[in-house]
């Protein structure tokens, strides 16, 4: 890669786009750059031969680790990290306009891009993009799918919002006619008030459901269901949708779609899934299809959803003419992502796991594959509310439900609960209340010191114990993992 071509702006006039080419060897600054998508995309740009370093709130592993590994200089946010000698900057989303990075990069008049638009322009413009969107399930079934075309010789480029054991790194680029990207409905930037998805030339789409989340963004389902109306109307004719039949709003959707369309689901669909066998480490998932066909897929992976992730990237495939023989296999062989019901290692003989949830549904499917699997064992949950919207009352209802399958229930003080207006703000105390009321062991910390100590004591042997949050739990694994 000699230069960069791209379409960017100067922060004096965000209105308007320039063109500019970026010569090998040029400064390329990263916002935000621990994040799983900006550090991959900032190790990739050093390995080109660009210099990159970067800013973020917090220097963590493990992204901070794999940069500092590349010899990225890494720092925290302060306007004096902005230098004259920086040829653009690439701003993630958490980035706002008053940032005083961002102050300085005004000053001295330094081009800006988001991380859609960059791989919109540099990576997605020449391939044929499958793009997996939806509420749920986007990082693991976009995972499935790159492994499956690595599995049928297409030596696939691809970009997950996590990191999937199969690969160890959350984004490649090779030569291939293939792009495999996670298509998130939330915001590109402070610049861009949009959906990144908009951004990635979708071909073919995997659509997993369509529920409410992002409250600090949408106003309501009606907002999201707006947002991916729009998005599914950019498949063109000779593309494809594969969506989820048993979500209502996906149903709603389809007729926006002028693209052949595939469905699936167990109520509902051309695929359904009539039955499932847990066998060791094996979920057997039998489905039949609407021309009397069935099929048998096998993967290593807990739940339902992880069923309907399998299936919805098997039609796909199926629809691409990728060998079918070749597609089961990569399924049956799929090891899974981090983050994503990950067993983690065993303490004092209890199994512990970690998963990103922190919406209802996520935490009730979670939570629903674990008894699964382990009927007879107790379930223990640790659930830091992270996100804005797991920190809003939006779900204070739902989260009671969505706890069902637990039996012990620890609750860390929401992350950030500050940014969330007083009147909108989830009450984990009511919470616990509630969940008491429902005969459930429920427990609300504000210090995860504390936390840990009750944790450690409640813990017993054969004991499953998860860890749910799109942050860190108070780093508690680490110290567990450590004793």
């Amino acid at each position: 890669m000699k230069k960069i071509s791209l379409k960017i702006r100067y922060l004096k006039s965000l209105d308007k786009q320039k063109s500019l080419d970026i010569q090998m060897g040029s400064s390329i600054y990263f916002m935000g750059i621990c994040g799983t998508a900006m550090a991959s995309l900032a190790i990739y740009l050093k390995r080109q031969g660009f210099f990159v370093s970067g800013s973020d709130e917090n220097i963590y592993p493990p992204m901070s680790l794999k940069l500092k590994k590349e010899g990225i200089s890494l720092f925290k946010y302060d306007r004096d990290n902005i230098k004259t000698s920086f040829s653009l900057i690439i701003v993630g989303n958490v980035i706002s306009s008053s940032h005083v990075e961002i102050a300085k990069a005004k000053q001295l008049n330094i081009p800006v891009i988001s991380f859609p638009e960059f791989l919109q322009q540099n990576l997605l413009s020449q391939t044929k993009n499958i793009v997996v969107a939806g509420t749920h399930g986007k990082s693991t079934s976009s995972s499935l799918m790159a492994w499956v075309l690595k599995k049928s010789y297409q030596n696939p480029s691809f970009f997950v919002g996590g990191i999937p054991n199969n690969f160890n790194s959350s984004l490649r680029v090779r030569d291939s006619k293939y792009f495999v990207i996670e298509g998130d409905e939330y915001d590109t930037s402070f610049f861009a008030k949009h959906a990144k998805f908009f951004h990635y030339n979708p071909n073919y789409v995997l659509l997993t459901g369509v529920e409410f989340d992002h409250a600090d963004i949408y106003k309501d389902l009606a907002d999201i269901k707006k947002t991916f109306s729009q998005f599914i109307k950019q498949i063109p004719s000779q593309g494809c949708l594969v969506a989820y039949a048993d979500n209502l709003v996906v149903r709603e959707l389809l007729s926006s779609c002028s693209a052949p369309v595939l469905t699936y689901g167990v109520k509902y669909g051309d695929f359904k899934i009539k039955n499932r066998i847990l066998k060791k480490n094996l979920q057997i998932v039998e489905v039949f299809s609407k021309n009397q066909k069935t099929y048998q897929i096998e993967i290593p992976l807990l739940g339902i959803h992880n069923a309907l992730n399998s299936l919805g990237v098997f039609i796909l495939a199926k629809y691409l003419k990728w060998e079918e023989e070749k597609i089961l296999g990569a399924l049956k062989s799929f090891k899974g992502l981090k983050k994503r019901l990950e067993f983690k290692f065993e303490f004092q003989k209890a199994k512990i796991f970690e998963d990103f949830a922190h919406h209802p549904t996520a935490i009730q499917m979670g939570l629903s594959a674990l008894k699964e699997r382990y009927v007879k064992q107790r379930l223990l949950l640790v659930f830091e509310p992270q996100s804005f919207t797991a920190c809003s009352h939006f779900f204070q209802k739902q989260y009671i439900s969505s706890f069902e399958k637990a039996d012990l229930i620890f609750i860390a003080k929401p992350y950030k609960i500050s940014k969330v207006l007083k009147q909108k703000r989830l009450s984990v105390e009511t919470l616990v209340k509630d969940l008491k009321q429902k005969k459930k062991e429920a427990f609300y910390y504000s210090d995860f010191k504390i936390l840990e100590k009750d944790l450690r004591k409640h813990i017993k042997e054969n004991d499953i114990v998860v860890f749910m949050s799109s942050g860190s739990c108070g780093h508690i694994l680490d110290r567990l993992k450590k004793t």
